[in-house]
């Protein structure tokens, strides 16, 4: 807050000492500066809402009520704001205002009251798409659409929402920042960062240039505490338009949103991956796990390979390349650039179609029968440790490659390992599953003895293995 009436301090003072110098001159800028505000949320707000919702109490509050002996709410109340995207009365806003709704009556800018329907929401990216439901025939102010991927930070904007239900309340401020990830609020993540007072209420309102153009959705707030909808300390993120204008056709066309999928894990490359790995820059998206039958897979990537770029699209980190696949059309074709190894290669993948429950997925792949990974420098072949073989061999814990098959007078056979055998450290580094021992032995220099830790009948011994 000191932060914030400092810096409108330092403002006004610029401001008028302009006006003091330039007599006449300065105060014609103040004014049309004023009058470029008021235009602007003049425009706008004609096609701001607001939002009012009931929705059922959970379980465990209706269980709260009931245990007290206490005659409880059915219902709570909640509230946002949103704007008028179509004319026909389709409202853009955030998912949590809407997407646990039972009822959702909106409020226009002219004061009538219908109620709406939810057409689709997103919780991946915070997103929804509401519709008013009237048999009126409608012809809504809507609101003019901006292009969020050319926004500057120090670019001014207007916050339009209903505060704590003070509808159509209107609040100045910059653009602080652009690309804020990593914050916890959506799966996806892409914020911009605003210090146009964001306040309970505010979320799904629109977030507009000087040219009365919406280029966010604004969806949250850094509290004194953390992140929620607490108090306003200056510090204010908004859903980039462009990214939220094609998640709303999405759930217009087909009531749910279709995004890119690679068919990967991955993370990001530390400064140690990066000296491990000889890299020349500390960027780009590690691939620590490939799904089977994935694009991915398909395409020939392998683990331990580190996506440098998509297309023309250079990758800076794991979430950026996220964000940047889920934008792709599923079912086309883009080429990737790898670095494998010390060396760049490109390999085209015809892109999938994430699924619609990622949890779901993975529960299906770790109960189907793993698959063996052959380690031909070793001459053996493993396969990850499942929770179902951790029991069956006596295992604490599900961690290790099982040895499913040895090479007759290969190297493994000749160090001692055995089928049955679990690995449970390569080179004294850990092995969670297949996949990180076949990365490790691939990066093992030929006939450079390295100790292997196994797990046999109960017992823990060491090998030295010589690939």
């Amino acid at each position: 807050m000191r932060k914030r009436i400092l810096s409108l301090i330092i403002l006004v003072f610029v401001l008028t000492t302009v006006s003091a110098q330039e007599g006449p001159d300065g105060l014609a800028v103040l004014r049309a500066l004023q009058d470029a505000f008021a235009r602007v949320a003049a425009e706008a707000s004609r096609s701001v809402v607001f939002i009012e919702v009931t929705s059922r109490l959970e379980e465990s509050e209706e269980f709260f009520f009931e245990f007290w002996g206490w005659e409880g709410p059915e219902e709570q109340r909640g509230a946002g704001s949103g704007f008028i995207i179509d004319p026909e009365g389709y409202i853009m806003t955030n998912a949590h205002v809407v997407a646990d709704a039972e009822t959702i009556r909106v409020t226009l800018a002219d004061e009538r009251v219908y109620e709406a329907e939810l057409v689709g929401a997103d919780i991946d990216s915070d997103v929804a798409l509401i519709r008013l439901t009237t048999e009126e025939e409608l012809a809504l102010p809507a609101a003019r659409l901006g292009d969020s991927d050319g926004i500057r930070v120090g670019d001014w904007v207007l916050a339009i929402g209903s505060p704590f239900g003070l509808q159509h309340s209107v609040t100045q401020g910059i653009i602080s920042a652009t690309g804020r990830q990593n914050l916890g609020l959506a799966n996806y993540e892409d914020f911009i960062q605003t210090d146009a007072s964001i306040n309970p209420g505010n979320s799904g309102g629109p977030l507009v240039n000087l040219d009365g153009e919406v280029i966010g959705i604004n969806s949250a707030i850094r509290a004194g505490g953390g992140y929620g909808e607490q108090h306003n300390i200056g510090v204010g993120f908004a859903i980039p338009i462009n990214m939220a204008e094609r998640i709303a056709r999405d759930l217009r066309e087909q009531g749910r949103v279709s995004r890119g999928w690679l068919g990967v894990s991955i993370q990001d490359v530390t400064e140690e991956i990066r000296d491990a790995l000889e890299l020349e820059e500390r960027r780009g998206a590690l691939v620590s796990e490939i799904f089977p039958g994935s694009p991915a897979d398909e395409a020939g990537f392998e683990v331990g390979d580190v996506i440098l770029a998509v297309e023309d699209y250079r990758v800076d980190d794991a979430n950026d390349l996220k964000n940047r696949v889920a934008r792709l059309e599923v079912g086309g074709e883009y080429d990737f650039t790898i670095n494998r190894e010390g060396a760049e290669r490109t390999l085209e993948v015809a892109l999938g179609e994430r699924p619609a429950d990622l949890q779901a997925y993975y529960r299906e792949l770790e109960s189907a029968e793993p698959e063996s990974l052959s380690l031909d420098n070793v001459g053996m072949e493993v396969q990850t440790v499942t929770d179902e073989l951790a029991e069956e061999l006596g295992l604490e814990e599900a961690v290790g490659a099982l040895v499913v098959r040895v090479e007759r007078d290969g190297p493994a056979d000749t160090a001692g390992i055995r089928r049955g055998d679990v690995v449970l450290e390569y080179d004294r580094q850990a092995i969670d599953d297949a996949g990180e021992l076949e990365f490790l032995t691939r990066r093992t220099a030929e006939g450079e003895p390295v100790l292997v830790l196994i797990w046999r009948n109960g017992r823990t011994s060491f090998l030295a293995l010589e690939p």
